[in-house]
């Protein structure tokens, strides 16, 4: 029995790993004709042209060698929102697959023994620790068990109340011994 597999071309993802071989670029051209620093120059030019595809959040990549000798770009993009491989395909000529995760964007194309050379990265990285080294739901359940009511924890960090506020309010109500769905404040 023959399992049907979905196109993953027209998935929508935010992530997308890719290679990019001269084919892609031109398929009429005929590439033999070009020495190797015109070919990189070529591959350098399609790269700067991924920032013509809307929504580009992030891209990491290099120009790798082959087994074969074929000089190509191997990357990663990430996009603000939701886009589908065969659109980055058509938009920008490439073979891509979706990326799981922004890491995973970070992370492909980065091998030494094939780099020929490394590309520009476009955009910043996702910071996985915010600044101050605790996140705000952190800073919410220290708050919280330094004995803290929600109305404090709005005086003193009204960012981490606007970002956490029904879990605070919850995780409070919750300690307290008050029944779920309890509204803090109200009068019985």
């Amino acid at each position: 029995m023959t399992e049907n597999k979905p196109d993953v071309l027209s998935l929508q993802k935010t992530a997308f790993i890719f290679t990019v071989n001269l084919g892609h670029i031109d398929k009429k051209f005929d590439w033999t004709s070009l020495s190797e620093e015109e070919i990189i120059e070529e591959l350098e030019a399609h790269w700067q042209r991924l920032l013509e595809v809307p929504n580009v959040k992030l891209a990491r990549g290099q120009i790798e060698r082959n087994e074969s000798g074929v000089l190509h770009i191997n990357g990663g993009v990430k996009f603000t929102g939701v886009t589908r491989g065969r659109t980055l395909q058509n938009r920008w000529g490439c073979w891509c697959e979706p990326a799981l995760n922004e890491a995973a964007v970070m992370n492909y194309g980065k091998k030494q023994e094939t780099r020929v050379k490394s590309l520009p990265n476009f955009g910043v990285k996702k910071s996985n620790k915010p600044k101050g080294g605790r996140s705000p739901k952190q800073a919410a359940i220290k708050m919280l068990m330094a004995g803290m009511t929600p109305q404090q924890i709005c005086m003193v960090a009204p960012d981490v109340f606007f970002t956490h506020h029904r879990a605070i309010k919850e995780t409070f109500t919750m300690m307290q011994g008050f029944p779920l769905g309890y509204e803090y404040g109200e009068e019985e």
